[in-house]
């Protein structure tokens, strides 16, 4: 491991490619300038591309500690990264967040205008107090009794 070099890495971001380190690890430059480091890893027999962030932030070094860290969750561990990965962003996605993104994408399908209203309606004035700012991977059932028992 290790064909690229600090001063290699900064001839490479003025110049749009594909730059390989070795051991999976690479530098893909746009024609935009923007660059990003990347491991290709294989697993479960499907080769995936793992980002793992922008070239001007992270150094060579770092960016070759991090693929190494991935390899070991891949091969050692045995731990699906990507799906973290999707399981953490969706921990950020609030209750109000979604209830709101689902109104949205189910409004024109309810029988009327009026209900969709009330219907959004009954979550501002009861869920979303309680509900609203929680991630929504953190609502259980006795917090959704919460909201259903009156005071």
């Amino acid at each position: 491991m290790g064909k690229l070099s600090a001063v290699a890495v900064k001839a490479a971001l003025a110049n749009p490619g594909t730059y390989q380190d070795g051991d999976g690890l690479f530098l893909k430059v746009g024609i935009s300038g923007a660059a990003s480091w990347l491991v290709r890893l294989q697993q479960d027999g499907k080769r995936r591309d793992i980002g793992l962030g922008s070239a001007k932030l992270l150094t060579l070094a770092e960016a070759r500690e991090k693929a190494g860290l991935l390899r070991k969750a891949i091969k050692v561990e045995k731990r699906d990264v990507l799906a973290e990965r999707k399981d953490e962003a969706a921990a950020k996605v609030t209750f109000r967040a979604a209830a709101r993104q689902y109104h949205t994408e189910n409004e024109s399908g309810w029988k009327s205008a009026v209900y969709a209203r009330q219907w959004l309606a009954s979550l501002e004035n009861y869920a979303f107090p309680k509900l609203g700012d929680m991630p929504t991977g953190s609502v259980t059932a006795a917090d959704i009794i919460t909201v259903l028992t009156p005071i």
